[in-house]
């Protein structure tokens, strides 16, 4: 987790943001699987963001993958609201 969370940092540059989002990707699953779903929400949003903001165009279908993993994350804690408005 450290590593991902390094390389998160590290590749955060224009030319290796698909990377950044990798990572981003990864460690949003990892906590999923840690049963950690508010920082798996977290990542998932925040890769969101990165991709949504990047000039990139190859990475914009990233943006519905991961608002459907931030939304999943709010229906699996019992947050409808949040679920229904990622949804």
């Amino acid at each position: 987790m450290a590593q991902l969370h390094r390389a998160k940092i590290d590749w955060f540059a224009e030319e290796t943001l698909g990377k950044s989002l990798l990572a981003l990707d990864w460690l949003s699953r990892a906590y999923i699987e840690q049963g950690l779903l508010f920082a798996a929400k977290y990542y998932a949003l925040a890769a969101a963001y990165v991709a949504l903001h990047a000039d990139d165009l190859r990475l914009k279908p990233a943006i519905a993958h991961h608002l459907e993993r931030a939304a999943s994350c709010d229906y699996a804690m019992g947050a409808w609201n949040g679920f229904l408005a990622l949804a």
